[in-house]
């Protein structure tokens, strides 16, 4: 009788012990890979001695100049690694449907925008209006013409500019991969702008060469975490994070 109410005693005890809810997540475990500068790309635009950057024709004055100014941020890109459950040979423990995670945030460097941008500036002194949607632009790399991005320069084609005023336009018509070379020359034309009657052309030449620039890095984060399945994120999600900073 009392070996009876001992072994009921035990499973009464048991019983208690499998029906206290879980703990509470604990704060992540974190650590940090060290960071390691990096280098990233950028592209200087000069014009070349023989080209004004302002040009005027039948009283209207077109100038095109390159924007040198590049920025950079970091991008996350999250890894989630389940880690093995444990084995349990025996537990009436409530589960709390939750599982164990290795998660890593890998940083890469990503250009703010990727394009090569210029500045127009459309000066009108004659009586007429001026619509720069009918004219052309052609850019030619190294005597090779580079297809244009019509939807970046939609400010310069939508552009109407009365007499006795001016319009700045920002353009960035093609890629700046297009430009991974060291160095070369671009030729940047504008054909038949209409003037009254007339159709004037304008030309541009510049010189480009590529310039490697130190970046400051930034760690790998590690961190352990219980989740619900279903709130890790999709493998190799991307989040933004912080803005680059260059190294002088």
């Amino acid at each position: 009788m009392k070996l009876k109410n001992k072994l009921l005693y035990m499973t009464a005890i048991t019983l208690l012990t499998a029906c206290v809810p879980p703990q509470k997540n604990s704060t992540p475990t974190v650590k940090t890979e060290p960071a390691q500068d990096t280098t990233a790309y950028v592209v200087e635009i000069t014009p070349l001695k023989q080209t004004q950057l302002s040009q005027k024709k039948s009283n209207v004055t077109v100038r095109i100049e390159p924007i040198n100014d590049y920025s950079f941020h970091w991008e996350y890109e999250h890894i989630y690694i389940q880690k093995p459950d444990k084995v349990k040979l025996f537990s009436l423990r409530i589960e709390d449907g939750k599982k164990d995670y290795i998660h890593k945030a890998i940083p890469s460097l990503v250009p703010d925008n990727p394009f090569v941008r210029f500045k127009i500036t459309i000066s009108n002194q004659s009586d007429k209006v001026i619509r720069p949607a009918g004219s052309v632009l052609t850019i030619d790399i190294d005597g090779k013409n580079v297809p244009i991005n019509t939807a970046n320069i939609a400010d310069y084609l939508n552009a109407i500019i009365v007499p006795n005023s001016s319009k700045e336009m920002i353009i960035s018509p093609f890629y700046m991969v297009a430009l991974a070379h060291k160095s070369g020359t671009i030729r940047f034309g504008l054909y038949e702008l209409k003037v009254g009657d007339k159709l004037e052309t304008f030309e541009w030449y510049y010189s480009f060469k590529t310039v490697m620039k130190k970046i400051k890095g930034e760690p790998t984060i590690i961190s352990e975490e219980r989740k619900y399945p279903f709130n890790v994120r999709a493998y190799g999600q991307k989040t933004k994070g912080p803005k680059a900073v260059f190294i002088q």
